[in-house]
């Protein structure tokens, strides 16, 4: 059952306590108007293509600008950072091992997100992804909710 009151969404807030924003979850810049390549760095041993992504003017955004470090021969990112107007580093994720999903693709296995402004870091690990998934309602539930042991 939904509470009785309904309260907006703070984009900036964290997603369970972790490191990572709802922004973070939610928006989508790699489809953002304003896409440069500005440069080319070793990231892991890998050299990366910097591609740097801006909102438009008046689109709304946590960030003034996303950089991110993809790896050309495996079209996937190894980090991300988010910057603030002042050109600060506010967020930062770097890919853990990757590895081909089940479809084929190159995809990070780990993810670290780090807040620098915090000092702290959240560690994802994704590494039984799989899609065309389908969830029961019963799964968002409390108890749908908790850890679930090997053998269940």
């Amino acid at each position: 059952m939904p509470p009785a009151t309904v309260r907006q969404l703070d984009m900036k807030g964290a997603l369970f306590g972790s490191d990572v924003s709802y922004a973070d979850v939610l928006e989508n810049f790699f489809a953002w108007p304003n896409q440069t390549l500005v440069g080319i760095e070793v990231v892991n041993g890998v050299s990366c293509q910097i591609l740097e992504s801006k909102p438009s003017k008046g689109q709304h955004s946590n960030y003034a600008a996303v950089r991110t470090w993809v790896d050309p021969n495996h079209n996937v990112p190894l980090r991300i950072e988010k910057y603030n107007a002042a050109g600060q580093v506010i967020r930062r994720i770097d890919s853990g091992r990757i590895v081909t999903d089940d479809i084929g693709r190159h995809v990070p296995t780990a993810l670290t997100v780090t807040d620098p402004a915090k000092g702290t870091s959240t560690e994802l690990d994704g590494s039984k992804l799989k899609h065309d998934v389908n969830f029961t309602a019963e799964e968002f539930t409390p108890e749908g909710l908790q850890p679930r042991s090997e053998g269940r």
